[in-house]
């Protein structure tokens, strides 16, 4: 096998992992996010306005959050993601390194990131015992 015909098959697991995760976690935030009857299509879109991130934190959290709930403007989209990632900070999260920006512009590495510090915090941590009942969620 050439060096260049293995950096193809090694890309190419790569794009097919980061499928997986997006797809995971997608189907994770909504399993939440069912809760106020929203829904994520696009996990680098939608959580780019801050409203629905907001929204899932406050569901993961059972507090509440002061942030826009009909943005309209970039600057009201940027003070959402910026009060979602100064309550994960608040919260303990490390988050080192993702800025409003990053959640505004859809940044895949960052995005991904994000959601499995939240499901390291809010699930993993909080309630072990429900991991079965995710996976099996998750795999629906």
């Amino acid at each position: 096998m050439t060096e260049q015909h293995s950096k193809v098959d090694n890309s190419e697991q790569i794009e097919a992992w980061i499928a997986v995760q997006q797809r995971t976690f997608t189907r994770w935030c909504n399993y939440y996010l069912k809760e106020r009857k929203l829904k994520l299509s696009n996990l680098y879109k939608d959580l780019g306005n801050g409203y629905i991130l907001c929204t899932l934190l406050e569901i993961l959290s059972g507090k509440s959050l002061k942030f826009h709930k009909h943005p309209r403007y970039k600057a009201q989209f940027l003070e959402n993601c910026t009060t979602a990632l100064n309550f994960i900070l608040m919260e303990g999260v490390n988050i080192a390194n993702i800025v409003p920006d990053d959640l505004f512009d859809g940044r895949q590495k960052q995005m991904l990131d994000l959601i499995w510090h939240l499901i390291l915090k809010f699930h993993l941590n909080s309630n072990p015992s429900s991991v079965s009942l995710i996976k099996q969620e998750l795999s629906e």
